[in-house]
């Protein structure tokens, strides 16, 4: 068993962590067709922390912490433009460090809000826009 399967069931024996999804999310089931939360991917950032990507577009540490920053998308469209952000972005988290990660994935759900001739036009003006943001807080 993971550290992160270990540290789902602490959260869930305390009553703290969803068995499965709620009914207005099921039809967002993985491409797998389990419609119950579960890890998806796991990837290291640049600064060397690993997280955890779950099929329900939250992001969490290898201990099972919610990423900070993030938050969490009330309306049907926010829930499925987070995890479409987290699909097409989660390849690229090496390239950022852990606190600079909800930056990426607002600037990638900004960009569904837009047409786009490819999702690799997306990833690139996701980029850009996560890019100058981090440039304008580090000014």
């Amino acid at each position: 068993m993971s550290a992160i399967d270990r540290a789902l069931a602490r959260l869930r024996a305390a009553g703290l962590a969803g068995a499965s999804l709620p009914a207005e999310r099921s039809s967002l089931a993985c491409s797998c067709g389990c419609t119950e939360a579960h890890v998806i991917a796991r990837r290291q950032t640049a600064d060397g922390r690993h997280l955890a990507i779950w099929s329900t577009g939250e992001i969490t540490h290898a201990i099972g912490l919610y990423l900070r920053g993030l938050g969490t998308p009330r309306s049907r469209w926010g829930v499925e433009t987070r995890i479409k952000a987290v699909r097409l972005m989660m390849d690229d988290f090496g390239a950022y460090d852990a606190d600079e990660i909800p930056t990426l994935i607002r600037a990638a759900e900004g960009t569904y809000a837009h047409d786009y001739s490819s999702e690799t036009d997306r990833r690139i003006h996701a980029h850009a826009i996560a890019r100058r943001t981090l440039a304008r807080r580090a000014a």
